[in-house]
């Protein structure tokens, strides 16, 4: 649990960084979020849940709805692995 929330603290110091450093180019925010799958074996199956957004069918999904992906990782816990993926609103 310990690991989740340094995880989610370091999260959104990350994605403020990028936010901040991007909105000093341009004239406004960029607005991001993070998202989470649970596989990603064959990624036009897998649902990706992002955070104030909800369910995307998959990445392309992601695109074709206004988003891209900035960076991707994958956790591991409890034999699980989870596949974060931090995405930007496109402009």
């Amino acid at each position: 649990m310990k690991l989740k929330r340094i995880f989610f603290g370091a999260t959104l110091a990350s994605l403020s960084l990028f936010a901040a450093a991007a909105g000093a180019q341009d004239a406004g925010p960029i607005k991001g979020t993070v998202c989470f799958a649970n596989q990603i074996r064959d990624t036009e199956k897998v649902p990706i849940f992002c955070k104030g957004l909800g369910k995307f069918a998959n990445v392309s999904d992601l695109y074709e709805r206004g988003y891209r992906v900035v960076s991707s990782t994958v956790l591991q816990e409890a034999g699980v692995n989870t596949v974060v993926f931090f995405i930007e609103e496109r402009k």
